[in-house]
């Protein structure tokens, strides 16, 4: 068994809430035109603790994108507020939501924010991003 993917934890997280419909992981389809997707980027540094071995917290970076139907602002942006303030409110601890994780920190780096201009079937897409800590998995 490998590692469990950070991003797949937090669509567990936001999916448990039960309002922001379909959320997938590292690709955004075509359709529906209604989604939400988590990414990973370039995260920070992992960080030594002492008396472990290799690493002892993962600093993974997310970011997480809501598309609205056509010519909806309101809906994507409804949704990523949501999001966002729900994934700033996790305490340390195990996540929880079927998640056995511990995570330590998970910090957004900006409000939620409209990524370039609608595409050519004038969807918005709203994103944040985070930085997370949390024990490796």
């Amino acid at each position: 068994v490998g590692p469990v993917i950070t991003i797949e934890e937090l669509r567990l997280k936001l999916v448990a809430l039960g309002t922001l419909g379909t959320i997938t992981v590292g690709y955004m389809p075509a359709s529906p035109d209604v989604i939400g997707t988590i990414y990973e980027y370039g995260g920070q540094e992992p960080q030594k603790r002492f008396g472990v071995i290799g690493i002892g917290y993962e600093r993974p970076s997310i970011q997480v994108v809501f598309r609205g139907a056509p010519f909806d602002y309101t809906g994507p942006r409804t949704k990523a507020e949501i999001a966002w303030r729900y994934l700033a409110g996790i305490q340390p601890g195990p996540l929880g939501a079927g998640v056995t994780t511990e995570y330590l920190l998970v910090d957004p780096q900006q409000s939620p924010f409209p990524m370039n201009s609608p595409d050519e079937l004038g969807r918005v897409k709203i994103v944040f991003n985070l930085h997370v800590m949390k024990d490796p998995s």
